[in-house]
């Protein structure tokens, strides 16, 4: 984990003291566990024997033998898993995010598995659930080399489970609710003071001053060093952005338009290496949850006490009963030869030495008294021959050998030990059964590897923030480079993707390895070719590129280029020359539809120029028949009020033809882009318009000759008057 503070330093204070107080409490909450599953450890390791039993017969000179059946059991369960890998993916949910997207998370999580043998992690994790109840791994972030300041995650494996302390008051299976936890490490005192030579702790002669809530972190040969995880919340405004983002208040960036917000709570997680008295280093860490991943075993609550089990807690007695009856039959066989002399009293006098040392030593003679204590004759000693109870003794090492099948599901066609004399099927249901009496170990696993993908998709929008070119590896482990954060090129296309943006979801499938899969793969291919012989034919370069022998990558290329040309690749693996002669067929297409298009061009220009001709025409002839009516017109008009009306229809038809020599001017222009539909709108607008200024003129004309006609008759009525007014003056 790379640090922005080497060294805090420090005197004492609350952060420590809160730390000393946090690491007793779990300390004292996992006592029960640790206790428990260390026994495990040990007994696993082969410490099988109770310590006053096995000092009793090594003081009788007993055997106490120890014949350990559990890591065979231990080893079936984790190899189990090891044939099956289970497969993180990542699915889009919202916010901006795609399929394509949660493909290239998904690569870049395998590029971290491999980059740093995450599966080191994985199975030591897992192989310390099944022995002693639980293990861990964990993810720090490192610089990609010495001189780069780009980071990348790396996942580590936790090799000894006892010095992780996890938060007590965590409830969920993967620990992600838990508030705090630690990871301590025993550095020798010589390491720590040249690692932290300016800490308060070196300078110190003794640790008496530490107090008694420190007595177990430091002695006079070593210190206790802690790195010191720590969830810490705040209540702080969330904001939707006018483009659909969403960042906390604090992130705003310049200028944004801010549509709604509202009060969230907010995930920050601190990171500090500590010793008893002060901090020796800090940081805040990118992700949201603490970077520790558990698997558990079995879990059970008893009482109110937690315990976490593994396949070899109750498997224990069974095996010392093993061991027992083992050593039992082996001090029976191996001392029946040696069984004890019986002698009278005083056979043996002088001779105590030589009969003491009978068991244990060839000696070539043996000397005796004839006679007893009271000077009668009496025959040779005699050995008891008393038969031990061997056969009792294997009935007892068959019903231990059982009762630990029993108590691990683990039954001898399942440790490949079984009966030839049964059918393969009956072989594999008893397998199945093995498989399924410790299935929850495995889930466990999974659920754990589901918690990983979840620190991982959440971490690397946070570390990979920037335009940069990272690896993806496929699931038929091949590598790419890919741009993230900004346009490139994939696949023909041109593609973004944003690993900052969107929210994606992590599941975990179970299943055989893309390995177990190809083999497979292989075996069908086979069977069917067998029944389908043209088979190869047509995918014989498919069927060897997925087989594991040498050169077998070059065979199938060259199967490859004997495919009919409908099924080869015409992006892949081309002849040059082929590739030369189809680049200038393309070419010379190319040319020849360019001459094809400079000669419809020039018939377009050719129609233009005889459309411009017609609409010049056209326009003539209006404007003659537009003079021509107003000449008819002026001279139908009569009286003042027909000259107003003419002078006005004059001015519409003026106005009529720069409308109409404004239409002719953009018909000129428009036909250059489309001569045809243009010049057909605009003579249409053309003929609309005339029929307009006709009709005006028509109305004008009519309105022209009703008003002479009332002007006449309003003169004649006039001099009708005038002629009755004047006939009585005549009188």
């Amino acid at each position: 984990m790379t640090t922005d503070q080497p060294y805090a330093g420090g005197p004492k204070d609350e952060l420590i003291s809160t730390a000393l107080e946090r690491f007793r409490r779990a300390a004292e909450a996992e006592r029960l566990i640790r206790e428990e599953g260390l026994d495990d450890l040990r007994f696993f390791a082969g410490e099988q024997w109770p310590d006053n039993v096995k000092k009793q017969r090594n003081d009788d000179k007993r055997p106490c033998l120890t014949v350990n059946r559990l890591p065979q059991v231990v080893q079936q369960v984790t190899n189990e898993q090891r044939q099956s890998r289970p497969e993180t993916k990542v699915n889009p949910v919202g916010g901006g995010a795609d399929v394509d997207t949660a493909e290239i998370l998904q690569g870049m999580i395998r590029h971290i598995d491999v980059n740093s043998d995450a599966s080191i992690a994985h199975d030591n994790a897992f192989e310390c659930a099944v022995r002693s109840g639980f293990g861990f791994w964990r993810y720090l972030t490192e610089y990609c080399d010495e001189t780069s300041f780009d980071q990348e995650i790396i996942c580590k494996r936790i090799l000894n489970p006892f010095t992780v302390y996890f938060d007590p008051s965590a409830v969920e299976p993967d620990y992600s609710d838990a508030k705090w936890a630690f990871i301590v490490e025993d550095m020798p005192l010589d390491d720590y003071k040249a690692a932290y030579p300016k800490s308060e702790l070196a300078s110190l002669d003794n640790f008496e001053s530490l107090g008694d809530s420190a007595q177990d972190w430091a002695s006079q040969d070593s210190v206790r060093i802690a790195e010191y995880f720590r969830v810490e919340t705040e209540t702080q405004d969330v904001c939707l952005l006018e483009d659909g983002s969403k960042v906390f208040e604090d992130e705003l960036p310049k200028g944004a338009r801010v549509i709604k917000k509202r009060p969230s709570e907010r995930r920050r997680v601190k990171w500090s290496k500590i010793n008893a008295c002060e901090e020796l280093e800090s940081q805040d860490w990118a992700g949201k949850w603490i970077p520790i991943v558990p698997v558990l075993g079995t879990e059970i609550i008893v009482e109110g006490d937690r315990h976490l089990l593994g396949v070899i807690r109750f498997a224990k007695d069974s095996q010392r009963m093993y061991n027992y009856h083992v050593s039992a039959q082996t001090e029976s066989i191996g001392l029946a030869p040696k069984s004890p002399f019986i002698v009278a009293a005083g056979q043996i006098e002088g001779f105590e030495n030589d009969w003491a040392s009978a068991n244990t030593t060839n000696h070539a003679v043996l000397t005796y008294n004839p006679t007893d204590v009271a000077g009668k004759p009496l025959p040779p000693p005699q050995r008891n021959s008393v038969e031990p109870p061997i056969a009792a003794i294997s009935a007892a090492i068959m019903q231990s050998s059982a009762d630990i099948k029993a108590t691990t599901g683990l039954y001898d066609d399942s440790l490949g030990t079984g009966h030839g004399d049964r059918s393969g099927r009956a072989i594999l249901a008893r397998q199945k059964e093995g498989d399924t009496a410790n299935l929850h170990l495995s889930d466990n696993l999974v659920r754990s590897l589901r918690f990983a993908g979840r620190i991982l998709v959440d971490l690397i929008p946070k570390i990979y923030d920037k335009d940069r070119i990272v690896r993806i590896i496929k699931p038929d482990e091949t590598v790419e480079q890919v741009a993230i954060n900004q346009p490139t090129f994939r696949d023909g296309m041109q593609r973004i993707y944003d690993v900052t943006k969107g929210r994606y979801d992590v599941t975990v499938s179970v299943g055989a390895s893309y390995e177990s899969r190809r083999q497979e793969a292989v075996e069908a291919m086979l069977e069917l070719s067998k029944s389908y012989p043209p088979l190869m034919q047509i995918a014989g370069d498919v069927l060897v590129k997925n087989m594991d022998w040498p050169e077998a990558q070059a065979v199938s290329e060259r199967l490859k280029k004997m495919l009919p040309d409908q099924l080869k690749d015409p992006e892949e693996n081309q002849d040059p020359a082929k590739q030369l002669q189809q680049a200038q067929a393309q070419l010379q297409q190319m040319g020849m539809q360019h001459d094809a298009m400079v000669e419809q061009l020039h018939k377009l220009t050719d129609i233009i120029k005889e459309k411009r001709v017609e609409a010049d025409s056209k326009i003539q002839m209006e404007l003659i028949r537009a003079q021509t009516q107003l000449t008819v017109a002026d001279l139908q008009a009569r009286g003042k009020n027909a000259q107003a009306l003419l002078d006005a229809e004059m001015q519409s038809i003026e106005t009529r033809l720069g409308m109409l020599q404004q239409a002719a001017q953009t018909e000129q222009q428009a036909a250059e882009g489309d001569a045809d539909r243009q010049h057909q709108a605009q003579m249409a607008q053309m003929q609309q318009g005339h029929q307009a200024a006709m009709q005006q003129g028509q109305q004008a004309h009519q309105a022209g000759l009703q008003a002479s006609q009332q002007e006449h008759d309003t003169e004649s009525q006039q001099a009708a008057a005038e002629a009755a007014a004047a006939q009585p003056k005549a009188a």
